[in-house]
């Protein structure tokens, strides 16, 4: 009797299904992503089957106040879209061995190495989604397919004058400290040498005013609100504040907080999706420690220490693959005695930008509060 064989490149398909699935919900962010427009990081996935951009609309709200029982025809309002341009750039890595090595172990190169893969894979990711939160510009220019670098150009990346650009665009979306007026327009630099430790460290106080100016709208200036996460069990609306652990720290010491999660935080916050171990809850707004958001040293008030914190509502970031992970094998194998394998995919993670109205800057960000405070 003759029994058929399943070919060595099918057996690989259960391993990057896997691979794809374990690699981003360990890196951290899989409670907040999803394709809906509801989701804080959407995911999109219309260039799998080819194409070099992803044109990504946004739709503002309309700013006129319609009609009642009048004549609508030749009163129509023109629609506030905007278009938002994803290019993602190729991932790969791979892990090499020759016969002589794979000889003393009695396992199979794919298998062993397929956790090494992942972890690089899951790094990869969460290094990136910081980087997103801290994007200050979009340039075609730090774009490199070779190198694989996308075009959004993080806060330590960019230059004075690329930082003072997305501050102009970003005036109503930027708070340094407690305080409005911390900000001095158009320079970065100032504003965040307005930041001291007696007023301005990360708070309840603080987190209310970031809450209260994603939430302000003014439909006849065309000034956005900042669209808040939504549970779908029961409707309540959050935001999602990313902080690193000096933030969250001081965060987690206010009285105030400390109270409401001690003893007053409501049951249901634990069954949001987006809600974490370790997560805090303040005036609807869930705070999320992220350890690897990095501290920017000595730029504040008497050298003082400034973390940046990232209050986010629906669609803040998006994430494009061009092509999902798929496993790689080397053909270059010295005559059978090197093995090699690897994973490439074609992606992009970027924070969600509207239309410049400055002509140089990134225009405002989309759905995302950048907050500043002090720590000690």
């Amino acid at each position: 009797m003759a029994y058929g064989e399943v070919g060595s490149d099918l057996e690989l398909i259960k391993w990057e299904t896997d691979y794809w699935t374990e690699y981003v919900r360990e890196s951290g962010f899989k409670p907040y992503m999803g394709s809906g427009a509801n989701a804080i990081i959407k995911t999109h996935r219309e260039l799998v089957d080819g194409g070099k951009d992803l044109i990504v609309p946004l739709v503002g709200s309309l700013k006129g106040r319609g009609t009642g029982a009048g004549q609508l025809t030749g009163r129509e309002e023109a629609a506030d879209t905007f278009a938002f341009r994803i290019r993602p750039f190729w991932r790969r890595n791979a892990i090499a061995v020759k016969k002589s090595a794979q000889k003393k172990a009695a396992i199979d190169v794919l298998k062993a190495n397929k956790d090494g893969l992942k972890i690089w894979s899951t790094d990869t990711m969460r290094e990136e989604m910081i980087d997103a939160f801290s994007h200050v510009a979009i340039a075609d220019s730090r774009y490199n397919e070779d190198d694989g670098y996308g075009r959004g150009v993080p806060y330590t990346e960019a230059t004075p004058t690329q930082r003072n650009n997305f501050l102009t665009d970003n005036s109503r979306r930027v708070l340094f400290g407690i305080s409005e007026a911390n900000l001095s327009a158009g320079n970065f630099a100032t504003s965040l040498g307005n930041v001291d430790t007696t007023a301005d460290k990360w708070s309840a106080g603080m987190v209310d005013r970031l809450k209260d100016m994603a939430r302000r709208r003014n439909r006849a200036a065309g000034q956005r609100a900042i669209r808040p996460y939504r549970n779908g069990a029961n409707g309540k609306e959050f935001f999602v504040l990313f902080v690193p652990t000096r933030a969250f720290n001081d965060l987690r010491a206010d009285a105030d907080i400390k109270a409401f999660n001690k003893d007053d935080r409501p049951r249901d916050v634990e069954e949001n999706p987006a809600f974490q171990g370790g997560d805090l809850m303040w005036n609807g707004v869930i705070i999320h420690e992220e350890p690897d958001l990095p501290i920017l040293s000595g730029v504040g008030n008497s050298n003082c220490d400034v973390a940046p914190g990232y209050l986010c509502g629906a669609q803040a970031l998006c994430v494009g693959w061009g092509q999902d992970p798929i496993s790689t094998k080397r053909s270059d194998d010295d005559y059978g005695f090197i093995t090699g394998v690897g994973t490439e995919e074609l992606r992009s993670i970027d924070k969600t930008f509207f239309a410049s109205s400055s002509a140089v800057g990134p225009g405002e960000q989309f759905g995302c509060m950048s907050g500043y405070g002090a720590v000690a």
